[in-house]
């Protein structure tokens, strides 16, 4: 199976459901599962952004340092098995660059169409809190996302 997880820079959401993933598989022995992250514009101007999703991967003992973004291209899409976005804004890209419809994060962890955003004016908190929380909801999601995405997968 290969599981391709799309946001809009390829620097926060994807990359952390990416490398929770790949750990959870990891720790599990999971074989046979590729997992890799894109960017709708995944040559944005990274200025400002927040990077402490990092650190809090790191002191989870995952190690993201290694990624380099990549922009969503119809390569990556013909070789995903399943790919999963963050809300509606990459579903709609997605639909209009490729013609697929696919289902939001929310939709297969807990089967609701509900978004999964870091900014915005109406998001409290710093932008540093935010990508925290970020990788606490991801990291913690992780055994359910799997599970159910098996199951969708069968």
């Amino acid at each position: 199976m290969r599981i391709l997880f799309v946001c809009t820079d390829n620097i926060g959401r994807s990359v952390t459901a990416e490398y929770c993933l790949k750990d959870y598989l990891a720790k599990h022995n999971i074989d046979g599962v590729d997992v890799a992250s894109a960017g709708t514009h995944a040559d944005s101007d990274m200025t400002g952004f927040s990077m402490a999703h990092f650190p809090k991967l790191m002191k989870l003992g995952i190690d993201a340092s290694g990624h380099k973004r990549r922009q969503l291209s119809q390569e990556l899409v013909d070789c995903a098995d399943k790919i999963v976005v963050f809300d509606n804004s990459h579903q709609g890209w997605i639909r209009q660059k490729f013609g697929l419809n696919v289902p939001l994060y929310n939709e297969i962890y807990i089967n609701e169409s509900t978004e999964i955003r870091v900014s915005g004016p109406e998001l409290k908190g710093t932008s540093d809190d935010r990508m925290i929380q970020l990788v606490d909801y991801i990291y913690s999601s992780t055994p359910t996302f799997w599970e159910n995405l098996k199951l969708l997968s069968k």
